[in-house]
């Protein structure tokens, strides 16, 4: 299972964050994958709107402390 979902249908790129388990925390890995998924949704001329949603109970629950 992927910790992101990516797909387009219509003018709607969604982004899917994919760990319900862990309240869709955000980790370094994912937020790659997020970057990456926005480079695909700038780039697919199909793609008008991108909609961001969490999988489960939570759309996120945190995020990766990052150093000062």
């Amino acid at each position: 299972m992927s910790e992101l979902e990516y797909s387009v249908a219509g003018h709607i790129a969604k982004i899917v964050l994919n760990r319900p388990k862990r309240k869709n925390a955000v980790t370094l890995g994912l937020v790659d994958q997020w970057a990456a998924a926005l480079v695909a949704a700038e780039r697919d001329r199909q793609a008008r709107v991108v909609v961001v949603a969490g999988s489960g109970e939570a759309f996120c629950s945190s995020a990766p402390r990052l150093a000062p």
